[in-house]
């Protein structure tokens, strides 16, 4: 391989680690910092879900920007500077207001990276046909788990209040490495002349209503995830699981998923995307059927190994469904669909999760099942209609 060619890959693969290592410490830690401002479950599912149903309409504004008016690395660098101002802030917040509307503009821009990264990591692998996705993607799971492990070391010595900290050191990060990375200059809208009306090249870039039966139904069952990253540690804190073992599980379920995104790496082929997505569906079922049985710590370890069909699996057949299906001319556009479908549809869920795991405790995943039912069953009309 080239020098360039292990540099394109060395960036991509630092972009993939710096946008996932943060949520490590995010995901499971964040919502118990919450808890100890005490603020009840109600409050917690709508401060989690506000920002994401923001970031649905938000999203797409901002890769936006990526498609006309500035370069994608650059808005990395904005993004993260301005999500590591939020971060630094937040202790500050003298009441739940406050807290909401400092946590939303936060999130929201800490949020960022990862669609804005995925559009620069498309544009490399279409460029560049021996990159494999799975192969960069990977690095960011490998982040996450290192991440959630150190991180559940530091809450148990310096205690939940060095979150916010931590955060802010991990967006500043981003900034430092999107100024560092030389790919993710390339903007469409300077490069790309749009066709004209009524032309063939014009109709073919509408986006066929499969594709929009699909993405729906992927977020409906990526949504079925609200009670275990809204409420899983805070349901296991009341188990009398320990941080350091919320550390540990967090990091059984990342470590499956770092196995089947380097060994499967990804596919556009649409009947094995399908696939992918009905067994990752199904796992979605099982898992939460088993975690509403409240298990112990043995057997949440076990039953986090679900998450490399769950949401691996499910993410590689999401994407290779959405890389077949998107007319290329409008790739950016879908890819900008489906993480605003995603996220809409999971700040919906996890407000519902509030109330649920307030009323039920831990038989909250039960209530999950229906929506990862109806992702599968979209999925399948999606898949037929030709």
């Amino acid at each position: 391989m080239s020098p360039s060619h292990n540099r394109l890959v060395l960036e991509l693969s630092v972009l993939s680690a710096t946008s996932f290592a943060m949520l490590g410490l995010h995901q499971p830690f964040f919502p118990i910092w919450l808890a100890t401002r005490g603020l009840s479950a109600e409050q917690i599912g709508l401060i989690l879900s506000v920002p994401i149903f923001l970031r649905a309409f938000v999203g797409p504004w901002i890769t936006g920007l990526a498609d006309r008016y500035i370069a994608p690395r650059h808005l990395l660098a904005v993004v993260g500077g301005l999500a590591g101002c939020g971060w630094l802030v937040m202790p500050f917040s003298p009441d739940f207001p406050v807290l909401l509307l400092v946590v939303t503009l936060t999130v929201t821009m800490m949020l960022a990276p990862i669609p804005l990264g995925d559009i620069i990591t498309l544009d490399a692998l279409r460029d560049n046909p021996v990159l494999v996705y799975g192969r960069v993607r990977v690095w960011g799971s490998i982040a996450f788990m290192l991440v959630t492990l150190l991180a559940g070391l530091l809450v148990s010595w310096l205690a939940v209040a060095i979150v916010p900290a931590v955060m802010a050191v991990f967006s500043f990060g981003t900034t430092a490495v999107a100024l560092w990375m030389r790919t993710g200059m390339f903007i469409p809208a300077r490069h790309l002349e749009p066709p004209d009306a009524g032309t063939p090249d014009q109709a073919a870039q509408k986006v066929p209503v499969r594709l929009y039966l699909l993405l729906l139904g992927t977020g409906l069952v990526g949504s079925s995830n609200a009670v275990l990253n809204g409420f899983g540690p805070v349901l296991w804190v009341q188990q009398g699981i320990q941080s350091w073992q919320i550390g540990v599980l967090t990091a059984c379920s990342v470590v499956v998923e770092i196995v089947v995104f380097w060994r499967l790496g990804g596919s556009r082929d649409v009947d094995k995307a399908y696939t992918y997505l009905m067994i990752g569906g199904s796992a979605a079922v099982m898992r939460w059927l088993l975690m509403g049985l409240a298990p112990d710590v043995v057997g949440i370890g076990i039953l986090q190994t679900l998450h490399a069909l769950s949401f691996a699996l499910f993410h590689l057949g999401a994407l290779g469904m959405v890389a077949a299906l998107a007319p290329v001319v409008r790739r950016a556009h879908v890819q900008g669909l489906f993480s605003a479908a995603n996220a809409l549809m999971f700040a919906l869920v996890t407000v519902l999760a509030g109330p649920l795991v307030q009323a039920w405790g831990i038989k909250a995943y039960f209530g999950m099942i229906p929506f990862a039912v109806a992702g599968l069953l979209l999925i399948m009309l999606a898949h037929h209609k030709r």
